[in-house]
């Protein structure tokens, strides 16, 4: 009898090999020369709503739920 591959692992954490890195960054368009995102950019970036305009760093961009989801893990991330 096969196990599925959900049953056969060993812990559900994140595959943090998997991760593409600066997805987030791409989407707010922050260059790879520009500063680091700091705590309180993502804090603000995580109080808005999916569907609402903001600004950040002199770009309007509207939130989406992929981008919700990547803040949210950054979110997570910057407390390791």
């Amino acid at each position: 009898m096969m196990k599925s591959k959900k049953s056969s692992s060993k812990d559900d954490s994140i595959p943090f090999d998997d991760l593409k890195e600066g997805s987030l960054k791409r989407m707010l368009k922050i260059k790879k020369d520009d500063k680091k995102m700091g705590k309180a950019e993502v804090n603000r970036l995580s109080k808005v709503e999916n569907g609402e305009t903001f600004t950040f760093r002199n770009n309007k961009l509207k939130m989406t739920p992929l981008m919700k989801k990547r803040v949210s893990l950054a979110k997570t991330m910057m407390k390791f």
